[in-house]
């Protein structure tokens, strides 16, 4: 395995730890019913898979962009 296949694990890996920390949150602050504190990590990440396949360009038109060089600051 060469140097930018390395560095390409490394990346999704920390990518992967985003996701499942932004889960966790969206489950802590969410989910507070015992039933849905109950709910799979499976379900969830399904829920997830399928709203972001499913979204049309309608659903999403009105959302804002962010600048990533502010995001950074």
């Amino acid at each position: 395995m060469d140097h930018r296949q390395r560095q390409g694990h490394a990346h999704l890996r920390i990518l992967r730890r985003i996701a499942f920390n932004l889960l966790a949150l969206f489950r802590g602050r969410t989910q507070r019913s015992e039933d849905k504190r109950l709910t799979p990590w499976a379900t969830l990440l399904r829920w997830f898979f399928i709203a972001l396949v499913s979204a049309t360009l309608l659903q999403v038109d009105g959302l804002r962009s962010r600048n990533a060089a502010a995001a950074i600051r």
